[in-house]
């Protein structure tokens, strides 16, 4: 099957994304899950939430929130401080809340359970962890 070949997307989304080569910005669109564009606000204050792999997933979305001039905390983490990805990157675009299961960060727990303890969220949203 054509899509269970690496870099082969099976959508016309992801087949743009893969013919980009690596270092091309990300500064038109951005699309999330299914190539669906990922709603970006212009004002105001934003939060982005990601814990193992959503870090480097959400990065962009931050980076670009960053630029345009929005206020930025991110609530990023991993099992152990090693698995917390990508931090200096974060903390170039605000503020940074990171968490860890084992307690290695001051701050213990999911990412998710951090945001919605802190009412960054609504109880209704999910995080990527």
């Amino acid at each position: 099957m054509e899509r269970d070949r690496p870099g082969v997307g099976i959508g016309a989304g992801d087949r743009e994304r893969d013919a980009l080569r690596a270092g091309t910005p990300a500064d038109e669109d951005i699309a999330g899950p299914l190539c669906r564009p990922t709603e970006l606000l212009d004002s105001g204050h934003a939060v982005c939430v990601g814990g193992r792999v959503g870090t480097a997933v959400v990065l962009p979305v931050a980076q670009r929130l960053y630029a345009v001039g929005m206020r930025v905390t991110s609530i990023i983490g991993g099992r152990p401080r090693e698995r917390v990805v990508l931090e200096e990157e974060w903390r170039r675009c605000g503020e940074v809340i990171a968490c860890t299961h084992d307690r290695s960060y001051p701050r213990a727990g999911v990412v998710t359970t951090k945001a919605l303890r802190d009412r960054y969220l609504p109880a209704a949203s999910t995080g990527c962890t």
